[in-house]
């Protein structure tokens, strides 16, 4: 799916910050707290990515793709949430690690009930050496919030 024209995704496509690219926007949820990863991790490995690969002609390989989550994403992160639980032996080796993940970008408005814990998780991130960007925007779980995030991160993982 292309945005329409005039859109953040095609001002930054004629600017040529970024070459060319696709977005791909899907009906993912891995449920209000995470808890059902399984089940977003089949729909966007055994789903999403077969579809768009059938459908677009795309480089085939994990450096030439982005994965990004809007809104869930943010809820997964609360206070009890564990990484672990989606990414084992995520701190077993930490340069693995970092240098599997080209970008990780969190971000959320400072009005967002979810603030404190993504703040607190990038922080935990980072304290752990894993390399993450950390975002925040005037606002709360909103549009205005979400278009600026994605320009911020669009710009990092389209290089």
């Amino acid at each position: 799916m292309r945005f329409g024209e005039g859109t953040l995704t095609d001002n930054m496509m004629t600017k040529d910050t970024n070459g060319v690219w696709s977005v791909i926007i899907g009906p993912v949820s891995s449920g209000p707290q995470g808890e059902d990863y399984a089940a977003l991790k089949k729909e966007i490995v055994t789903d999403i990515i077969p579809f768009v690969a059938k459908r677009y002609r795309t480089i085939e390989n994990r450096e030439k793709r982005a994965i990004a989550d809007l809104s869930v994403g943010g809820v997964t992160w609360y206070a009890d949430y564990d990484i672990e639980k989606i990414a084992p032996g995520i701190y077993q080796d930490i340069a693995v690690t970092n240098k599997k993940l080209n970008a990780l970008f969190m971000s959320c408005g400072t009005e967002d009930p979810s603030f404190p814990f993504q703040k607190k998780a990038s922080e935990d991130l980072q304290k752990r050496g894993i390399k993450v960007m950390f975002a925040s925007y005037p606002g709360s779980h909103e549009w205005r919030v979400f278009r600026r995030a994605l320009n911020d991160f669009a710009q990092q993982i389209f290089k």
